[in-house]
């Protein structure tokens, strides 16, 4: 039997030995990774280069194809995960369409021999094949892989709306009932509301007095207009007449000092002075008649410019009434178009509130009246999901999610999830979750309950 020193020595350098062969272990995986790394770079460069070759005019279709598929193969050994590999096959597939078309467009051009295109070809289908083998390969889920988990879930309508009426007044026609499909703005109801009517006609009556007194208006500026061109007129005689009879004035008052001096010079007599003194005089008062003429068709036209300035205000206004009262108009022609109730979208009537002959408030008085009618789009539904506590780490939007419906248990409908409410209902414990279907057909009906197969992602 060995000494114990000695044993534990020959097991302390089996257990070096050991954690050598793991290091070594981990450093050649690490190698492996990085060289199949740097295989994947190098590829992806061969690629582009052959790409800008090729797009300038120097490589080929044949040269084009080789990079591509020597940088497929470095992706697809760099793939971890089958959904990687699907992502890196499908890839190259497009890449393979457009070499085929590109060595088709080559050989028809006679730049290409026809086995350029049958190797285009093949490489593209045998990755189709491989695609395919890959769709229908049923192997089954690693740990932490995707895995079912199924919930109750309640189908409800994608929108849900109560159509109220905006004016108050009695039903007078209605033509739809319960079950019947309507269409987006399609006439629903028509309410009977007399006192908007007795409204309508005042109001048409206020525009049509406010459009007359604006005609009104607008002939009184035409007068007003023709008086201040008038009164400008007059200015200009006027003024003429001064200004001829000053300079009238003038000449008299001149003879009137030639005859002083020559009566003076006793030249001329007494009577022939007197003469020319009376014409003098005749003369100034003239000129100042016309002055005073001429300053009173100043004043004038002063007011009738104001007239003018007024005529224009009153026209101002009356079109701002005409402005006010087809406003007021538009209100009421509004008013009366809510008399029309309207289907808010394409749906199906699932609930009726009013018989022909009911009155009906409006919306705003209605206080706990019904809705005139409600309308649910079913087209495409609402799948609501309560996720408890425990799952609701594992859940984000866009998960893929089957939805199966009591009513139709031999079919199912492929979905994903739409929204996450973000939020969990203490009194319930759990969060809710919203998938879409859609619902063509309308066999569907909101209120159903199925259950919605989830598949979880596990962390």
């Amino acid at each position: 039997m060995l000494p114990a020193r000695l044993r534990i020595a020959l097991l302390f350098a089996a257990a070096l030995a050991g954690i050598c062969v793991v290091r070594t272990q981990a450093q050649d995986g690490n190698k492996l990774k990085a060289l199949i790394q740097d295989r994947l770079a190098t590829a992806v460069e061969l690629e582009k280069v052959a790409t800008v070759r090729f797009m300038n005019g120097q490589g080929s279709v044949q040269e084009l194809m080789d990079a591509r598929r020597i940088a497929f193969e470095a992706e697809l050994e760099a793939s971890t995960t089958a959904k990687a590999r699907m992502a890196a096959l499908e890839k190259y597939q497009a890449k393979m369409k457009e070499a085929e078309s590109l060595a088709k467009a080559r050989f028809e051009a006679g730049q290409a021999p026809q086995a350029l295109l049958l190797t285009a070809k093949a490489e593209r289908l045998r990755i189709e094949i491989a695609i395919e083998k890959a769709k229908m390969a049923k192997a089954p889920k690693a740990a932490g892989e995707a895995k079912g988990q199924a919930y109750q879930a309640t189908i409800k309508a994608h929108e849900s709306v109560r159509v109220f009426a905006q004016v108050s007044g009695t039903l007078k026609k209605q033509t739809l009932d319960i079950g019947d499909r309507v269409q987006r703005g399609q006439m629903l109801a028509v309410l009977d509301v007399p006192t908007l009517e007795a409204s309508l006609k005042h109001g048409r009556a206020v525009l049509d007095l406010a459009k007359a007194r604006m005609l009104e208006s607008r002939a009184k500026l035409v007068a007003a207009n023709a008086e201040v061109e008038a009164a400008k007129a007059g200015i200009g005689q006027a003024e003429a007449k001064a200004k001829t009879a000053e300079a009238n004035t003038r000449l008299h008052a001149a003879q009137l000092e030639r005859m002083k001096k020559l009566f003076a010079d006793r030249v001329t007599d007494q009577k022939t002075v007197d003469e020319a003194k009376g014409k003098f005089e005749v003369a100034e008062q003239t000129e100042r008649a016309a002055k005073a003429q001429w300053a009173m068709v100043k004043a004038d036209l002063v007011a009738v410019q104001a007239r003018l300035d007024q005529v224009k205000a009153d026209l101002v206004a009356r079109e701002a009434g005409i402005n006010v009262a087809a406003a007021s108009l538009e209100k009421l022609n509004v008013q009366q178009s809510f008399a029309n109730v309207t289907a808010p979208f394409d749906g199906i009537i699932t609930q009726r509130g009013y018989q022909v002959g009911d009155f009906i408030r409006s919306a705003e008085n209605r206080g706990n009246d019904p809705a005139v009618f409600t309308i649910q789009r079913t087209d495409h539904l609402r799948v609501l999901v309560p996720i408890p506590e425990r799952d609701v780490p594992f859940i984000t939007p866009g998960m893929a999610a089957d939805v199966e419906i009591d009513a139709f248990p031999k079919k199912t409908w492929a979905s994903k999830i739409a929204r996450v409410a973000g939020v969990i209902d203490r009194k319930t414990g759990t969060m809710l979750v919203e998938i879409e279907i859609p619902n063509p057909a309308g066999n569907i009906i909101p209120g159903m309950t199925g259950r919605a197969t989830i598949h979880l992602e596990r962390r």
